[in-house]
């Protein structure tokens, strides 16, 4: 994988979905309405539940492969896209 990952990232941008891009629109905002600088911190702190989890749906495997330690550092080190996809479309179901 070349280059960092981001919603410029010219991969990301040619899969991502409008509820993805709506969802980080929606961020920025909200954070302006707030009167505060866009900061990418503040965008992943603005971001819901829903659309962490919809990265890990199958068309994100080619762009993130086996680098989502890059996006989830703190995760344990095996990975399996499928079993997260299903994890947390239990948690969004309940």
């Amino acid at each position: 994988m070349n280059g960092k990952i981001g919603v410029h990232h010219p991969e990301f941008i040619k899969i991502i979905s409008s509820f993805q891009l709506n969802r980080i629109q929606e961020a920025r905002t909200n954070i302006l309405k707030e009167k505060k600088i866009i900061t990418s911190g503040k965008i992943i702190a603005e971001l819901s539940f829903g659309f962490w989890t919809s990265l890990f749906y199958q068309k994100f495997e080619k762009l993130f492969g086996s680098n989502l330690d890059l996006l989830f550092p703190d995760a344990l080190r095996t990975y399996d896209r499928g079993e997260q996809s299903a994890k947390s479309s239990m948690v969004l179901e309940n």
